[in-house]
């Protein structure tokens, strides 16, 4: 047991200054106590106020930022690393409340054996937990780690909002890879499947809570399921494993082979999505959840199908 290890926790942001300053307030208040734990925010590429605010801010924790010219998450996740003065890496995503057990919850496990990834839990927060891709979104959060309970040790869909590694490992794993994974989804679950290979055994902190302030809008989430679908090949191809052992799965069933067939015409196929798009969005205002649920998962599934036959 080492009781000395300490937590750097990273937070890469863009352009997101009054979210980010709700995640910074609740970093504040820890059962930890402030020598154990260093805040470092990673601007990437951002061009508002957030470094005004930031200079304001007087925790009694350590409280540090490096700016660098916009590179994508993997890469600001990275950037954190290098930089970091603690032992443990705790990836952390700008939009997310702590609980105040969070950063302790880390080092405990950390403190407890030596190299493991520990996947904390982020459901949403109640007040953003209201549109069909809100809902859409929770649901696969809750899936993934109800998955990693139900297989301790293991678990292959990891969510890199809120996961820690200590600085030897990460290194060790080879760090998130920025060149494969520069937009959304994936990047973490690339992170996740090389360091499982490295013999990491992943553990689930539940106690790890932070409740996950996401508002994805009817574009966004158009984009996103395509993105994820382009990531979900890569990862394929990088790692040999089967699309269906990945959260999400690959392309099979009447839906996806119609799908798939209309994707061979791409124009058509993104005219359709904001068609559906647009049926999402009257659900959402006269629906009950289990059918905002649906249509949300519809389109989302709809990109994905896209995103995997785009090679």
């Amino acid at each position: 047991m080492n009781d000395l290890l300490r937590a750097s926790v990273i937070i890469p942001t863009r352009n997101r200054r009054a979210l980010l300053m709700r995640t910074l307030d609740s970093l504040e208040r820890q059962d930890a106590a402030a020598d154990e734990y260093e805040v470092l925010v990673v601007l990437d590429g951002t061009d508002d106020d957030s470094e005004t605010w930031l200079e304001r801010r007087r925790p009694a924790h350590a409280l540090r930022w490096v700016r660098q010219r916009q590179g994508g998450l993997a890469d600001a996740r990275n950037t954190g690393a290098t930089h970091a003065a603690h032992d443990v890496l705790l990836f952390y995503d700008d939009d997310m409340l702590a609980d105040r057990a969070l950063v302790l919850a880390h080092l405990s496990m950390h403190r407890s054996r030596d190299d493991v990834l520990v996947q904390g839990y982020y459901p949403m927060a109640p007040e953003y937990l209201k549109g069909g891709a809100a809902i859409a979104y929770d649901r696969s959060h809750r899936g993934a780690i109800a998955a990693m309970e139900a297989s301790p040790g293991g678990g292959v869909t990891i969510w890199g909002g809120n996961i820690s590694i200590r600085k030897a490992t990460f290194d060790r794993v080879g760090g998130f890879d920025p060149k494969n994974f520069r937009e959304y989804g994936a990047e973490d679950t690339d992170f996740g499947l090389r360091a499982i290979a490295a013999g990491v055994p992943v553990v689930l902190a539940k106690q790890a809570l932070a409740l996950h302030m996401r508002r994805v809008g009817y574009a966004s989430h158009r984009r996103q399921g395509f993105a994820e679908g382009i990531s979900l090949g890569k990862l394929e191809r990088l790692h040999g494993t089967r699309l269906e052992a990945i959260n999400g799965g690959g392309v099979g069933g009447a839906f996806d082979r119609v799908s798939g067939a209309i994707w061979a015409f791409p124009r058509l196929a993104d005219g359709l999505g904001h068609v559906l798009s647009g049926g999402m969005w009257l659900v959402d205002r006269g629906m009950p959840a289990p059918v905002k649920l649906r249509m949300a998962r519809a389109v989302h599934r709809f990109y994905k199908v896209g995103g995997l036959l785009h090679r």
